[in-house]
C-alpha cells in the first residue's frame, strides 16, 4: 500500500511539474542497462521498442526518477542521530 502511495505521489509531483521523458533520458538509460548487462545499446534498445509494455514502464520509472530529483533538489537534509528520534 505504501509503495503505491509513494507511486502516485511522485506521479502528482510530475504532473504538477510538468516533467517529461525526453529520448536522451532513454539513450541513457538503455546505455546503461547495456552496460550492467554486458550487452550492445542497439540490443537493448531494439527489446524496447519491440515491447511498448516495456517501454511504458522504464518511462514511468525515468519519470519518477526526474520526480525524486527534483524534490531532493529542493530538500534540506539533517541527519540526526537516531536517538534523537
Amino acid at each position: 500500500m505504501k509503495q503505491v502511495k509513494g507511486m502516485l505521489l511522485l506521479d502528482a509531483v510530475a504532473t504538477k511539474e510538468k516533467i517529461a521523458v525526453e529520448e536522451s533520458d532513454l539513450e541513457t538509460r538503455y546505455e546503461r542497462i547495456a552496460a550492467e548487462n554486458g550487452q550492445a545499446v542497439e540490443k537493448v534498445r531494439a527489446y524496447y521498442q519491440k515491447n511498448p509494455e516495456a517501454l511504458g514502464n522504464l518511462r514511468m520509472m525515468l519519470r519518477e526518477d526526474k520526480a525524486i530529483d527534483l524534490l531532493l533538489a529542493g530538500s534540506e537534509i539533517t541527519e540526526v542521530d537516531a536517538k534523537e528520534l
